[in-house]
């Protein structure tokens, strides 16, 4: 928390090219994508039965992220924010679905037909032809 987004009031200790850097996307689309998730089922902190606070959203967010951005398998997330293979799976299939799902349609489109001809003529200059 303290590295990128700072506590009581604290600015982060690394700044925004870093965040995005380490993270692949602008930390106002980062924290925008943390606040429509925050309150699902899935990513809301609960108390387990000792009564202990279990994973904060931000956590499973961040491993989500760095399975998605990094490409590491989920196991490697246990070493930086302390969460199980399990959860990590978990919270970037979901991190996945809502991308698909709720940011798809704003802003996923099919490709125009200047762009498909510029991705054919690059593919045929690697030697793949009509692909």
């Amino acid at each position: 928390m303290k590295d990128y987004f700072g506590i009581d009031g604290q600015p982060p200790v690394f700044g925004s090219s870093l965040f995005e850097r380490r993270f692949r996307v602008p930390r106002s689309l980062f924290v925008r994508i943390y606040n429509d998730l925050k309150d699902r089922p899935f990513w809301k902190q609960r108390i387990n039965a000792t009564g202990q606070p279990q994973s904060h959203p931000i956590q499973k967010l961040v491993g989500a992220f760095r399975v998605l951005a990094y490409g590491e398998c989920p196991d490697r997330g246990d070493e930086y924010v302390r969460l199980s293979q399990a959860t990590i799976e978990v919270a970037t299939k979901k991190l996945v679905e809502y991308l698909v799902d709720d940011l798809g349609p704003l802003y996923l489109r099919p490709p125009t037909d200047r762009e498909v001809e510029g991705i054919l003529t690059r593919n045929s200059a690697r030697g793949l032809p009509g692909c």
